[in-house]
């Protein structure tokens, strides 16, 4: 199943991260949301991209494994949906807009972005963006095409 997901992501407190060839950023405290896509099968499907965020102990190969891999960053929630269209610089950009959400890192998980997405991670503060990215979901699947809406049929994943 393809489409795009966001994570949101707890740091209990303000912590040095080394995020591969980015290089070392100070990541202060609070809630952070990052935007991706999973236009794959198996491990690359949405599932299965979703699942992988979510394993403490893995090989850090995106930007965001870094963030993930230290002992203060949560996942407290995540956020779904199909399609078979890039839409993670839209959920993105909407989020930023509508949440409040502030670029700290450019180029963090948004260095291959067609977009020209400045990052793909957004900081909130101690303000939990949770409501704000449930609307946003909500408002870009009543405006998707057909297509791309889900269905009743069970796909694999």
């Amino acid at each position: 199943m393809r489409g795009v997901y966001t994570l949101l992501i707890y740091l209990n407190e303000c912590k040095n991260v080394k995020v591969g060839s980015l290089g070392e950023f100070s990541f202060p405290s609070g809630f952070y949301s990052y935007t991706g896509s999973a236009m794959g099968f198996g491990a690359q499907s949405l599932g299965g991209r979703v699942s992988r965020h979510i394993l403490k102990a893995k090989r850090l190969k995106w930007h965001i494994d870094w963030l993930l891999a230290v002992e203060e960053a949560r996942i407290v929630s995540f956020f779904t949906r199909r399609s078979d269209q890039r839409l993670e610089c839209i959920i993105n950009q909407a989020i930023k807009n509508s949440c409040g959400g502030k670029v700290l890192f450019p180029r963090f998980g948004a260095s291959d972005c067609r977009s020209s997405c400045v990052s793909h991670l957004l900081y909130f503060g101690e303000r939990s963006p949770l409501n704000g990215i449930k609307e946003v979901y909500r408002k870009v699947l009543e405006n998707l095409p057909e297509r791309s809406k889900p269905c009743n049929k069970k796909e694999r994943t």
